[in-house]
């Protein structure tokens, strides 16, 4: 990710979540391009005009290694960037104490509507499933997908829990293992293949706003 900011007196450089200020140190030259690092990635002088310097701050990618996290760190992480998200869309979020119903935290509206939340993180596009015994189809009854690419900041996707009731998309699917050990589930196929046309439909920002 970049980002082209102006040089006054102060460096201005935002990131996703923060921002970092750097006093000016000495006179650089005009025509000359320089490379600093700072803050997890690159600072770059790209062209000088009047008093003022243009930049390109490059998120440095290295810090997103989602492959040294544990299944229950990539779990954690996943849930704590679904409340942020909901947060900043101006929910009230409250965390369950138990989730043997399914139910990672719910999140609420105003007084009179509320949604049950549960959170699923997958690292590079691994099938998902849910268990039919907790997570019921109803309209206040959401899934909120973390998806984790290696050296990408990771993407929040919600679903509604009644896709599964019509399985009108490709992406979803019911197994229930009749005969079988495994119990009944509810399934998500995403794939390298089909995961952009899933995003595009059920990002975040986009499908918050239907609630």
């Amino acid at each position: 990710m970049s980002k082209i900011v102006r040089y006054g007196n102060k460096t201005h450089y935002r990131t996703l979540s923060s921002s970092f200020r750097a006093p000016v140190v000495g006179r650089i030259p005009k025509g000359i391009w320089v490379t600093q690092v700072i803050a997890g990635g690159e600072l770059c002088v790209t062209k000088p005009a009047r008093n003022w310097w243009f930049f390109v701050y490059k998120k440095n990618n290295m810090e997103n290694n989602w492959s040294k996290l544990s299944h229950l760190q990539l779990g954690k992480y996943g849930e704590y960037f679904a409340k942020m998200e909901f947060t900043k869309a101006g929910f009230d979020v409250y965390t369950s104490e138990v989730d043997d119903k399914g139910i990672d935290f719910v999140i609420r509206k105003n007084e009179s509507e509320h949604y049950d939340v549960q959170v699923k993180s997958v690292r590079n596009y691994n099938y998902v499933f849910m268990r039919k015994e907790v997570f019921t189809l109803r309209k206040n009854f959401l899934l909120a997908l973390v998806l984790f690419e290696e050296d990408e900041m990771p993407t929040l996707c919600l679903v509604s829990s009644m896709e599964w009731k019509t399985l009108g998309r490709k992406f979803f699917s019911e197994n229930d293992y009749e005969g079988k050990k495994s119990r009944p589930e509810w399934g998500l196929k995403i794939s390298k293949n089909n995961s952009e046309e899933f995003k595009s439909i059920y990002e975040f920002n986009k499908q918050v706003k239907n609630l």
